[in-house]
């Protein structure tokens, strides 16, 4: 019987064994196309996070990757967003469409 109180996630095992981190980010006055290392874009629209969405274009481009590629950072907005939180939102929305998601 084991006795850890780790619990298991998906979602940090796919960031790990498959390596994936953020190699480059664009902004528009709209969305934020995440560019990954394995070439996956994930487009994130602004009206999700409000202090990039009430922020300048200016304000936005001013951002850093961290954590090795696991995050995004906005030192004049105290802004942080993660690869991780990126990906749990994805699976929710598209489990939340009730629509065929498909293994291959």
């Amino acid at each position: 019987m084991s006795t850890s109180n780790k619990s298991y996630d998906p979602i940090t095992d796919i960031i790990f064994s498959k390596g994936l981190k953020i190699k480059s980010a664009i902004l528009t006055d709209r969305k934020l196309d995440i560019i990954l290392n394995n070439d996956l874009i994930l487009i994130v629209s602004l009206k999700n996070y409000e202090r990039l969405n009430n922020a300048t274009l200016k304000e936005r481009s001013n951002f850093k990757i961290i954590g090795n590629g696991t995050g995004l950072h906005w030192p004049t907005l105290d802004e942080d967003l993660s690869l991780y939180g990126f990906l749990k939102e994805f699976f929710k929305q598209n489990i939340e469409k009730k629509k065929k998601l498909v293994i291959a």
